[in-house]
């Protein structure tokens, strides 16, 4: 199989619609074309080492821990100015175009849902890597000679990655 690299991939947000004329759990979605950017997780696993009177006796699980997930992209722009398109920050956040979106999880916290589909060179989709239930905990923006990127950090209520 040969290597991939950002010209093989795009990154979705999926969310809820409040409302509007599709339905109040019709699901919406932003693409981001990770042409200069990236993605990237880490998946943890807690792990109790006992010890026996100072000697090495055995592990256990430990808690479970969500998964890290970071992703930068071009910035073009924070919001929409109006448009019907939504912008990945508008997306990510749930305001300006995404005001209407709703969080994918009922809780307190806003909350995503990121695909990162895998494409071969024929344009065929050979693998969607999914982060359920993922909200930002920090949002990032740097000014570049070539172009400005955003920068997206935050965590995903799962233990690890939806591979198909």
């Amino acid at each position: 199989m040969p290597t991939r690299n950002l010209r093989d991939s795009v990154l979705t947000i999926y969310g809820k619609l409040n409302t509007g004329p599709w339905g109040p759990n019709t699901t919406i979605w932003h693409t981001i074309a990770l042409d200069a950017g990236d993605l990237s997780w880490t998946e943890t696993q807690n792990v109790i080492e006992v010890l026996d009177r100072g000697v090495l006796d055995h592990v256990r699980k430990g808690d479970e821990a969500p998964l890290d997930v970071s992703f930068s992209m071009k910035y073009q722009s924070l919001y929409g100015a109006g448009s019907t398109a939504t912008t990945a920050y508008e997306a990510i956040k749930g305001v300006g175009e995404a005001d209407s979106w709703r969080s994918v999880r009922d809780e307190d916290v806003y909350c995503v849902s990121l695909n990162f589909q895998v494409f071969n060179t024929s344009d065929v989709l050979e693998e969607t890597i999914s982060f359920h239930d993922f909200y930002h905990t920090s949002v990032e923006f740097s000014e570049g000679d070539e172009f400005n990127t955003l920068s997206v950090t935050g965590r995903s209520f799962i233990t690890a990655p939806a591979i198909s």
